[in-house]
């Protein structure tokens, strides 16, 4: 007997059946599937665990390795790498507190000596943590010793602490840019901070400041401030941390009794006011021009207590009184100012004379047996001398009046060589021409003046032979100020938590000019080796070149993960799409049926 169709009801049921496990399936394939490529993958990046690199984190002032420092004090925190093999890449944070010390921005030097190898810093101060990425386009780079050393400095605290400086995390890749494990479960050290002390003395001075009592709260405040006057920045700033409430009585008193004052009977103000006069009276007899530097303790004391009298007071003191006083600060302040312009000047004019050694002891003798080279250095130092400042002219009196006396034996013994003169003319015009040049000094050189400097070299060196031999000693003194910019820094803006230029060891040059001429010599050496010795930090150079923060190896592995995600999302959506059209195709097949 033949089999009877299914009906509807059943047709439908087995075709829902069949739907069901096929999709069962192919989640099922595409799930081993993602999971098969990604451990190939995985396979592929790697890790050479037979190579360990163990770091390894020390804090030091100078040398010498410390476990503790008092606020204020700067340390440097090195970081070590013993047993790697060559590397071509590293990335590491350092972490510390950033409540009790502060990192130096700009401080990371490299210590790595490669010259093929760039680094890179970055400073997050609120979390306290440095990052330091290192990268090299070198195959032989070995790491055993110091690598990184950052500069911080100890916060004031309430009370003995320590502080940890801890490596979180290390990355390294070999030059087949496979990962070199890193042991770090031992990258940190501890260094504490010294809490400020004060003694009992030293507190009951201030407490008797809470209340204040005119007049007899004056000599009080004049104990304590005695007593403040001689804390370093540091131990003020631990007094405002640890006694907040005996600060502000300090901070506060002088204000509050010449409050006090106010509220008292003229008497009492006249008293004050005696009082005042009597203190200062010293100063106060000191005739108009007659003030000096070693007066402005007292001068400064007498304008500042002045300051702080009551408007009632004020009105009951006699002008002249307060006049002289102001009149005494304004003249320290010039004398100050008059101060550092002399000194400037010396500094100027003891240059000239370092520079111009030879020629200011030269005599009659040396010219006539030489005029032609003596000629050109007297030329040249009289346009030293005339370019410096009044002061510092007024002190060299008596070299102008030598140096105007070898002129005229240079003019004596000249006056036959039609072509030496032409050439000493020559050479002033040139020197009129680069004045502004030449009036730049070791002391007063820029990273700035640069540009112009090497114009000027570049000038003297397109002049004729005859003419750039005249200029040589004006070449060398061009050369010198170079040396000194090579020492010198551009000034950078504030930009914490970014990015920050880090110090890395160049070849060791040497370079020397003669004093009669432009000639210099340089020497240079180049070592491959691991670390940079200590001693050669002053040879570092600053680099700037952006790096990579992450590895090609985790972005392979960060870009599978993501399509694989966008796979399984989109998977989803297509059995739907499938499910929607198979229903709507069974209810046509249904009606049919």
């Amino acid at each position: 007997m033949a089999a009877l169709p299914p009906s509807v009801g059943e047709f439908r049921l087995a075709l829902a059946q069949r739907k069901e496990k096929g999709m069962k399936n192919r989640i099922i394939s595409l799930i081993l599937t993602v999971f098969l490529v990604s451990s190939v993958l995985l396979g592929t990046v790697g890790v050479n665990a037979a190579s360990d690199a163990v770091l390894s984190v020390g804090a030091f002032k100078g040398n010498t390795a410390v476990s503790s420092v008092s606020p204020g004090e700067k340390l440097t925190v090195s970081v070590s790498v013993q047993n790697s093999k060559a590397i071509s890449s590293l990335q590491l944070k350092l972490s510390y507190d950033p409540d009790l010390f502060t990192f130096a921005e700009n401080s990371v030097d490299c210590l790595i000596a490669d010259n093929d190898g760039v680094a890179q810093s970055a400073c997050n101060t609120k979390k306290g943590t440095v990052t330091v990425i290192w990268d090299t386009t070198a195959q032989n780079t070995v790491l055993n010793g110091r690598i990184f050393d950052m500069l911080f400095t100890a916060e004031t605290v309430k009370s003995n602490i320590n502080g940890a400086f801890k490596i979180t995390s290390a990355v390294m890749y070999d030059s087949a840019n496979k990962k070199i494990t890193s042991d770090i479960s031992s990258a940190s050290v501890n260094v504490g901070i010294n809490a400020i002390t004060f003694t009992e003395d030293e507190l009951a001075a201030y407490r008797k400041l809470e209340t204040i009592k005119y007049p007899d709260s004056k000599a009080d405040i004049d104990a304590a401030k005695a007593i403040f006057t001689k804390y370093t920045n540091e131990k003020i700033k631990a007094f405002f941390n640890s006694y907040p409430d005996l600060y502000e009585y300090y901070r506060t008193a002088p204000t509050r009794y010449y409050k006090a004052q106010e509220s008292a009977g003229y008497a009492e103000i006249d008293k004050a006011i005696a009082a005042f006069i009597e203190k200062y009276k010293r100063i106060l007899a000191i005739p108009e021009g007659q003030v000096t530097l070693n007066d402005k303790t007292e001068v400064t004391a007498a304008s500042d207590e002045l300051g702080l009298m009551s408007d009632a007071a004020l009105a009951r003191m006699d002008s002249s009184v307060k006049e002289k006083i102001n009149s005494l600060k304004a003249e320290i302040k010039q004398l100050e100012a008059d101060a550092r312009k002399y000194s400037k000047a010396v500094q100027e004019y003891e240059e000239f004379k370092e520079n111009f050694k030879t020629v200011l002891e030269a005599t009659e003798n040396d010219i006539s047996g030489n005029y032609k080279e003596y000629g050109s250095m007297v030329v040249e130092a009289i346009t030293s001398f005339d370019l410096m400042s009044d002061i510092a002219q007024e002190l060299g009196k008596s070299e102008r009046e030598h140096l105007s006396e070898l002129m005229g034996y240079v003019n004596k013994y000249t006056a036959e060589d039609e072509a030496e003169q032409a050439l000493l003319e020559q050479q002033q015009e040139f020197l009129k021409k680069h004045a502004k040049v030449l009036a730049i000094t070791q002391r007063t050189v820029t990273v700035y003046d640069k540009t112009a400097i090497e114009l000027a070299i570049a000038d003297i060196d397109a002049q004729p032979e005859a003419l750039r031999e005249k200029l040589a000693m004006r070449r060398n003194l061009l050369e010198k100020l170079l040396d000194k910019i090579a020492t010198l820094t551009v000034p950078s803006g504030d930009s914490k938590g970014s990015a920050s230029t880090v110090t890395k060891p160049s070849q060791t040059t040497s370079s020397a000019a003669s004093s009669g001429n432009g000639n210099t010599g340089n020497n240079s050496s180049t070592a491959n080796t691991a670390v940079k010795n200590d001693t050669n930090s002053d040879s570092a150079k600053t680099v700037t070149k952006t790096v990579i923060s992450e590895v090609p190896q985790i972005i392979l592995i960060l870009s599978i993960i993501l399509a694989a995600s966008v796979l399984m999302l989109a998977f989803p959506a297509v059995l739907a799409w499938q499910y929607l059209k198979q229903k709507k195709y069974e209810q046509i097949g249904g009606e049919v049926l």
